[in-house]
Order: structure tokens, then C-alpha cells, then sequence
């Protein structure tokens, strides 16, 4: 039977990936532990909710030592989409971790118009930034 992991509410991180996240909740169903967003205003699964699950799969992976099958995403509080972790969204999500860090020179925070909407706001700004 699937029961949710008591967190301590601290992010997972890997310094190897440079990826830091905190899922909304963790259920382990039996030795897996599966990653669980919640996205209450959202009415459909997006692109950004598959590749957040999947960075939540992958640290999951790290920390746990067992890779998660499937993460799973709830829209609107009542509809569930699983992702599935494969291999092929390992990569596209490294990829896209690559794309992003190609923006940005190293060490350097992101620009104003970026900041301003979401970062400022972000708990894990210290974690990432160390500021």
C-alpha cells in the first residue's frame, strides 16, 4: 500500500547535476519512492510540470538509490497525470539543464525581467545562489 514519506522539508540536491528541488510530496510504494506535484490552478499537464516531475525523478534516483518508474502530477486537485521516467526524458531534461546553463555565464545570477517575476520569490534562491 503507497504511503507518503514524512519530509523534513529540506530541498534534495545534487551537486553533480548542479539540481536542487523540493517535490510537494514523496510516496513510497513498496522499496520506490514517487515523486508528487501538485498544481492546483492547472487545468492540463504542461511541458514545465513533465520536466520539473522528471528533475524530481532524477534527484529521487540520487537520493533514494532506486529510479523512480513514473512521477506523478496533480492538476486542479483532483486529476492525476503520471510521467514516466524513461530514458529519453532523462536526456531531453539534461538537455534542457544544458540549454538553460548556456544562458547564463558561470556563477552569474539571472537577469532582472527573470528575478523580478520568480526568483526573488524563491526558496531555494540561497540553496542555488548562495545569496
Amino acid at each position: 500500500m503507497p504511503r507518503t514519506i514524512q519530509q523534513d522539508r529540506r530541498p534534495l540536491c545534487l551537486t553533480r547535476y548542479r539540481l536542487v528541488g523540493m517535490p510537494d510530496q514523496l510516496v513510497r510504494n513498496g522499496q520506490m519512492v514517487i515523486p508528487v506535484e501538485h498544481k492546483p490552478r492547472a487545468r492540463r499537464l504542461h511541458d514545465s510540470h513533465i520536466l520539473q516531475v522528471a528533475a524530481q525523478c532524477l534527484l529521487v534516483q540520487e537520493v533514494y538509490g532506486i529510479r523512480p518508474t513514473h512521477g506523478l502530477v496533480v492538476l486542479a486537485a483532483v486529476t492525476q497525470q503520471r510521467v514516466e521516467f524513461t530514458s529519453a526524458l532523462k536526456q531531453r531534461l539534461l538537455d534542457t539543464m544544458a540549454e538553460m546553463r548556456a544562458f547564463l555565464p558561470e556563477d552569474a545570477e539571472p537577469g532582472a525581467r527573470w528575478v523580478a517575476r520568480k526568483y526573488g520569490a524563491c526558496g531555494f534562491r540561497e540553496a542555488c545562489w548562495g545569496t
